[in-house]
């Protein structure tokens, strides 16, 4: 993504040159050649001519890779016009990564209508982090946003935060069928707290989870809902066939969930032989120690796990614990020799080797560790 502090403070200054309109000679030339840049946007009141000062220095940077955008906690005075904004994104076709952050700006289903008409006509993405955190989007919105988006062949990594909006069954039914489609996803993370969604939900979601093959790093947080153990067993059984996981974060707090939930879980994580990184959450749920042990006891067999954070109610299990801190610190020993061979790697091969044959063992190298 951005590749130094140098080059964010650059673009900070020169994104904030356009917004002024007071561009020169020699910072459009340097907003020429621009390959990330990164906009924040705070403002109480966002009026139209803010809009249009947003929309035109947007239209400045059209040899971006990575586009940064942000506009929180602003009461919008036209909220259709923002498709103004998301035009002049969408006009940018050198962007790859594109992070954009709309919170708490009463975003509802229209603007996700427009917003999905922008997303769909960037064929280039590889990366997108969209982040709708508290506003007001149902199933309608997210309808349109996802079915946008699964056009996006490119596409390789998607993190989307719909946590305390208006979502519920059908909404998250939405999602996980336009998810369905993105067969070529490594990365996903999908943020849905405090919303009213259940078991149903959940049905769909892990439906499409077990179709998503080439998924190495998975994080689902829908902590603050309504599931139960039906919706935890589906999202297992979708979680046991992706046998390329290596990296998976599940927060389950604050729902409905007892044994047979956790005991479905624990026995497909058994199958999953690659996990390296492991988090898991369900705190304030109804869980009793059986079913615990039972998680923990299938930690054990796994035998790439390096890393992981369980968090549980009850604290009637330490022997297991550090049973598993034991085989962790071994697994960290494996790993710190591992972590020498591709420093060599890098240091005296790859430079040497076409960048076709480099890239995809050098992407989201930090990701993982």
């Amino acid at each position: 993504m951005l590749q130094s502090n140098q080059h964010l403070q650059a673009s900070d200054f020169l994104v904030y040159s356009a917004l002024q309109n007071s561009i020169n000679a020699q910072e459009l030339e340097n907003i020429n050649s621009l390959k990330s840049a990164s906009f924040r946007y705070q403002k109480e009141h966002l009026e139209q001519k803010d809009i249009d000062i947003i929309s035109q220095a947007l239209l400045n940077f059209q040899s971006l890779e990575y586009l940064s955008f942000q506009l929180e906690y602003s009461e919008i005075q036209q909220k259709a016009n923002l498709k103004y904004i998301f035009r002049s994104i969408s006009s940018i076709k050198s962007i790859k990564h594109l992070r954009l952050y709309l919170i708490n700006v009463d975003f509802d289903d229209l603007m996700c209508i427009d917003l999905a008409q922008c997303l769909g006509n960037m064929i280039q993405l590889e990366d997108i982090d969209l982040s709708l955190h508290r506003n007001k989007i149902s199933e309608k919105g997210i309808n349109s946003l996802i079915q946008s988006i699964n056009q996006l062949d490119s596409l390789q990594s998607l993190q989307i935060n719909l946590n305390y909006n208006k979502l519920k069954d059908e909404g998250c039914i939405a999602l996980a069928k336009g998810l369905k489609q993105m067969k070529n996803l490594q990365h996903l993370r999908i943020q849905l707290w405090a919303n009213q969604i259940g078991n149903a939900g959940c049905y769909e979601l892990g439906n499409s989870l077990s179709e998503l093959f080439n998924l190495k790093a998975l994080s689902i947080s829908m902590s603050q809902n309504w599931i139960g153990d039906q919706g935890l067993i589906m999202i297992s059984q979708g979680i046991s066939k992706l046998q390329r996981l290596c990296c998976l974060d599940l927060d389950f707090s604050y729902n409905k969930i007892q044994d047979s939930g956790i005991l479905k879980l624990s026995h497909s994580l058994e199958n999953l032989r690659d996990i390296l990184l492991l988090k898991i959450n369900f705190k304030y749920n109804h869980c009793s120690i059986r079913s615990e042990q039972q998680l923990f006891l299938s930690l054990m067999k796994p035998s790439s796990l390096l890393q992981y954070q369980i968090y549980i109610d009850d604290e009637g299990i330490q022997d297991l614990r550090i049973a598993l801190d034991k085989k962790i610190q071994i697994n960290q020993f494996i790993l710190s020799r591992q972590i020498l061979v591709f420093e060599a790697y890098f240091k005296h091969v790859a430079p040497f080797l076409p960048g076709i044959l480099v890239s995809p063992i050098s992407n989201h190298w930090d990701f993982f560790f």
